[in-house]
């Protein structure tokens, strides 16, 4: 899933507060919690994040998550690798060679 949102004074709703209010990326946002990464989401420039759903990370083995969040800086590059700081739409990316 792809979100983009903005947290300027725009009318555009921020990464946070879109993931808030879906339900689906409760564990995105523990997170994003976990590595400091709220505020930043939450800053007034305009962001593409390309989120995974809650029911994704179901599929990893139980203590997955908590155990790569005791450490915080491995997640938060990994994080910040699905973060782009401008609007991308879904034209934009498909054919991006990663």
């Amino acid at each position: 899933m792809i979100c983009i949102a903005s947290a300027k004074d725009d009318g555009m709703q921020t990464i946070v507060s879109i993931a808030t209010e879906n339900g689906d990326f409760k564990t995105l946002l523990s997170a994003l919690n976990a590595t400091n990464l709220i505020d930043t989401l939450n800053w007034g420039r305009t962001f593409t994040v390309f989120a995974l759903i809650d029911e994704t990370f179901a599929a990893l083995l139980n203590g997955t998550i908590e155990a790569l969040l005791k450490d915080p800086s491995a997640p938060k590059k990994v994080l910040l690798y699905h973060v782009a700081d401008k609007r991308l739409m879904a034209k934009d990316v498909v054919n991006i060679a990663i």
